[in-house]
């Protein structure tokens, strides 16, 4: 399944290619925030992606074509995609956190950690 899903970020939304589905939750899946916390989404949100993806990898309409979720660079939106197509990769592909946490390499420097949702400019509390 390597060569079939992707995951990428970009200011500027992917042009649309024949070979190519795009598909983007950034304002389907949102993250209700108490104050500053951003993340991660909760279990019904990653239920919900985790199902879909599954039923677009499964559709014949997409078999012959490479499958995109593309997010924005927003630190809230890119990083809580991340996690969605990261728990994807758990349970589905049954990769291991590591393994997935290296797969995002190339975007380690665009996230920015979960904060709690204590109040005030600094946050005790960080995963």
């Amino acid at each position: 399944m390597s060569d079939k899903l992707y995951w990428i970020s970009s200011a500027k939304p992917p042009q649309w290619h024949s070979e190519a589905y795009f598909f983007n939750v950034d304002n389907e899946l949102v993250y209700e925030p108490f104050n500053s916390d951003f993340g991660p989404l909760n279990i019904a949100n990653t239920h919900k992606y985790i199902r879909e993806l599954c039923r677009l990898l499964s559709d014949e309409r997409y078999k012959n074509v490479k499958l995109f979720h593309y997010c924005s660079t927003r630190f809230d939106k890119n990083v809580n995609a991340c996690y969605l197509m990261g728990a994807f990769m758990v349970v589905v592909n049954k990769q291991t956190p590591e393994a997935v946490w290296e797969a995002f390499a190339p975007y380690h420097s665009q996230f920015r950690p979960f904060r709690d949702a204590s109040y005030g400019d600094t946050c005790t509390y960080e995963c």
